[in-house]
């Protein structure tokens, strides 16, 4: 059984994997944008490249990351890596 502890944690990382998710998907379409943004006008791509990759290096890794750790310790804490027994959680039917 799960306590309620237990249970406020797994929710906590869900809010925050599914924040981080949905930011590394926004900074993504925004990257797309500005280097759309460079390619059709060239007086712009200077900038446009220059803000593309501050935003790449200053958010996008940072939230890809944190996706990536909140996904991971939300796999971990699911009941197939929690059952101990290294494999398939067994079902009621399989008895």
């Amino acid at each position: 059984m799960v306590t309620r502890r237990g249970q406020r944690w797994r929710q906590l990382v869900v809010w925050l994997h599914v924040i981080t998710s949905v930011g590394w998907m926004g900074q993504a379409v925004t990257l797309v944008s500005l280097l759309a943004v460079s390619l059709a006008d060239p007086g712009n791509a200077l900038a446009a490249t220059t803000m593309a990759r501050h935003l790449d290096i200053g958010l996008l890794a940072p939230l890809a990351n944190a996706s990536a750790f909140t996904g991971l310790l939300l796999a971990a804490s699911t009941s197939w890596v929690c059952s101990g027994t290294g494999g398939w959680p067994r079902s009621s039917r399989s008895r």
